[in-house]
């Protein structure tokens, strides 16, 4: 999560909205895929996750969430499938929109538990689940935690690792 762990903090800074563009920004987002390419049914998971990156760097945060979407729909076992889980989920953080955040993150675990980033991405999920009053997904992650990475930290009891893994609770 070395990537997503930076990427968070900045999520965490800038805020972002999902009001249309308009003027410079967007022409220039017009520019990330040809609106019928992106319907074709033979659009590659490549394209998709460069429009979607494109869609992203222009602040089109609507059209970069619908294309990830999208591309996790056509291709969900393709190249970015696991990525784009990640960066659904920190979009959708950065968007104070924190429940979708958990479920994206969620699904990341649930598709790669074994990945070398998944105990970081549990750790947020835990921390975000917490923050919405969603104790029930809180202690279901917490308790992942501890079965899949137990040896790392996780088996200490549920308030002491709250505590440990988000600090004080934000609301």
């Amino acid at each position: 999560l070395d990537r997503s762990s930076a990427a968070s903090d900045v999520y965490k800074r800038q805020p972002i909205s999902l009001d249309p563009l308009t003027g410079p920004e967007q022409t220039a987002a017009a520019a990330c895929i040809d609106p019928q390419r992106l319907q074709s049914p033979d659009v590659t998971a490549d394209e998709l996750f460069e429009a979607a990156q494109c869609f992203g760097e222009h602040r089109a945060f609507a059209k970069e969430l619908r294309v990830y979407m999208h591309l996790n729909k056509m291709h969900p076992s393709g190249s970015h499938a696991a990525e784009v889980l990640v960066l659904l989920g920190q979009r959708y953080e950065q968007l104070d929109m924190r429940s979708k955040a958990v479920s994206h993150y969620r699904s990341y675990l649930d598709k790669y538990p074994k990945r070398e980033d998944a105990p970081a991405v549990g750790k947020r999920a835990v921390c975000l689940a917490r923050s919405v009053d969603d104790h029930d997904t809180a202690q279901a992650l917490l308790s992942r935690l501890e079965r899949n990475y137990g040896r790392k930290g996780f088996v200490i009891p549920p308030q002491t690792a709250f505590e440990q893994l988000c600090g004080p609770v934000v609301r």
